[in-house]
């Protein structure tokens, strides 16, 4: 079971996801990233608002992603 102040934690995270769409801002969250990767157990949350603050987080991350991939080609 999450905690629910965990929900708190990831809402910074999505925040500061959603902060800025650039290339560094891609290299900047790589740690990020990995701690949500890390947890992707979070997918199969019974706590809803825990479930769609990750996945929504994890939305960002590929946004982010994506925007990386555009740049680099």
């Amino acid at each position: 079971m999450v905690d629910k102040t965990y929900v708190t934690i990831l809402k910074g995270y999505e925040k500061l996801l959603k902060r800025e769409k650039s290339m560094e801002h891609y290299y900047d969250t790589k740690p990020l990233r990995s701690i949500l990767e890390a947890e992707s157990y979070l997918r199969l949350a019974k706590d809803q608002d825990v479930r769609s603050t990750y996945l929504s987080c994890m939305k960002e991350c590929q946004s982010l992603y994506n925007l990386y991939m555009s740049k680099v080609r």
